[in-house]
């Protein structure tokens, strides 16, 4: 008889969807800097014309018109970010390569795994945790903290309320409603008294935050505010 493994890797779901998105996110982001026509430009053509063909073959079935990065490998990540003089202006502050390279090896092994509905062991979940960790904070810190979260901290400290808010507003806008951002704008609700908007950020931010860690924070801060 076979055992059919009855664990529902949620949380390994949603962690990966979020880092997948993350990258995408990042690279379309950071090139579209260098050129408005980055697709063209700054992707090789062998990954877009599969990602043309991958688009045309979910034509039909799916009604959205997503971007063509969307319809890319995962193995197309490092090449896109790698090629031309994509890295170092782009991505060379973020990441060191070769550890990025390893973080992406080991994260396809564990991505393959998960995508064929076979459960990860705990070491492995340590491990999933451990690389998202090491791929999203580099990138929060780079697009999230330095320019929207610290200056509106700052802002914040000073009593100027309203212009952090347009602040984080604006990161959110800008990241498409990144969750580490929209707790950071449910703190500020709650300093500005604003509960039912603070509880709204913070039931994104708890949604789709990818890190345990990050998530138990949200999950504190709204036991305290539901009190």
């Amino acid at each position: 008889m076979v055992q059919w493994p009855e664990e529902i890797p949620r949380e390994e779901f949603t962690r990966l969807y979020f880092v997948e998105k993350t990258l995408r996110w990042l690279i379309r982001n950071q090139l579209s800097s260098l050129s408005k026509d980055w697709w063209e430009k700054r992707v090789p053509y062998t990954i877009q014309r599969h990602a043309r063909m991958n688009k045309r073959r979910e034509k039909g079935i799916s009604k959205d018109d997503l971007h063509p990065i969307f319809y890319i490998f995962f193995r197309d990540y490092l090449v896109i970010m790698k090629n031309r003089d994509n890295w170092s202006r782009c991505f060379k502050l973020l990441f060191r390569l070769n550890e990025f390279e390893s973080l992406l090896m080991d994260l396809s092994t564990l991505r393959n795994k998960i995508a064929h509905m076979r459960p990860l062991n705990p070491k492995e979940k340590e491990k999933l945790e451990d690389i998202s960790k090491q791929i999203l904070e580099p990138i929060w810190k780079h697009t999230c903290n330095d320019p929207f979260i610290f200056p509106a901290n700052e802002l914040k400290e000073r009593g100027k309320y309203q212009e952090a808010e347009m602040l984080l507003k604006e990161g959110l806008r800008k990241t498409g409603k990144d969750p580490w951002i929209a707790f950071h704008l449910g703190e500020l609700y709650i300093t500005m008294g604003k509960t039912q908007k603070a509880i709204n950020q913070l039931e994104h931010a708890e949604k789709f935050l990818p890190l345990p860690n990050y998530k138990n924070k949200v999950k504190e801060l709204l036991k305290l505010i539901r009190k």
